[in-house]
C-alpha cells in the first residue's frame, strides 16, 4: 500500500498524529536531535504533563495545533499583557525564566478564551432550549456523559462545549488537557 500519509487526500488527512500537551523542546528534547538534550525553558512542567500526549488526526496537530492564527491586534494585546507583568525583555538575560513565564502567560490565556467561550456557549444553548447538561469538574474542566457524543461523526450543529467535551472524550481525559 503506498504512502498516503498527509497527501491531500481525506485518507491523507485522516491519520493519526501524536501530539505532546507541552512541546518536548521546553524540556530540552527535540525527535528531530534525537540523543542530544538542549537547556530547556521548564525544568519541570508546570502543568503536570511532561511527556503525555494525544493523537490527532493530521489536520488537527499540523494545520491547526501547529499553526494557530495570531492577529497583530492579538500580539500588541499579549505584548500588553507581557509588559504589564514585568515578563518583556528588552536585552536576554542568561536565564530562560521570562520565556518560561510568557509561556506560561500564553497558556493562561487559551484556557482562559476557552473558559469564557464555553460559559458563553451554554448561555445561548440555553436560551435558545439547546440541551446543555455540562457538568464541570474540577474548575473549569468537561466531562462528557456516556454516549453523549458524536461516534464517527459530527452533527451539523454543536456548541463548543459539547465539542471540547467530545475531543477530551474521544482523545483523553480533561485533566491532561489542562484547563484551570
Amino acid at each position: 500500500m503506498p504512502d498516503i500519509y498527509a497527501r491531500p487526500t481525506v485518507e491523507g488527512r485522516s491519520h493519526g498524529t501524536e501530539h505532546h500537551f507541552v512541546a518536548e523542546r521546553l524540556f530540552g528534547r527535540s525527535k528531530n536531535h534525537s540523543g542530544t538534550k538542549k537547556e530547556g525553558v521548564f525544568a519541570s512542567c508546570p502543568w503536570s504533563q511532561e511527556g503525555k500526549s494525544t493523537v490527532f488526526c493530521y489536520e488537527c496537530d499540523e494545520e491547526l495545533l501547529h499553526n494557530p492564527v495570531l492577529l497583530s491586534q492579538d500580539m500588541a494585546a499579549f505584548a500588553a499583557l507581557v509588559r504589564s507583568r514585568g515578563l518583556d525583555e528588552e536585552h536576554k538575560s542568561g536565564d530562560r525564566q521570562k520565556l518560561g513565564a510568557r509561556i506560561m502567560l500564553f497558556h493562561e490565556v487559551i484556557a482562559k478564551g476557552i473558559a469564557v467561550l464555553s460559559q458563553d456557549e451554554n448561555e445561548r444553548d440555553a436560551n435558545e432550549g439547546l440541551k446543555t447538561d455540562l457538568k464541570p469538574r474540577g474548575g473549569h474542566s468537561w466531562v462528557l456523559p456516556e454516549n453523549d457524543y458524536p461516534r464517527g461523526f459530527m452533527p451539523v450543529r454543536v456548541s463548543l462545549p459539547l465539542w471540547l467535551r467530545w475531543v477530551a472524550a474521544v482523545h483523553s481525559d480533561t485533566e491532561a488537557l489542562g484547563y484551570p
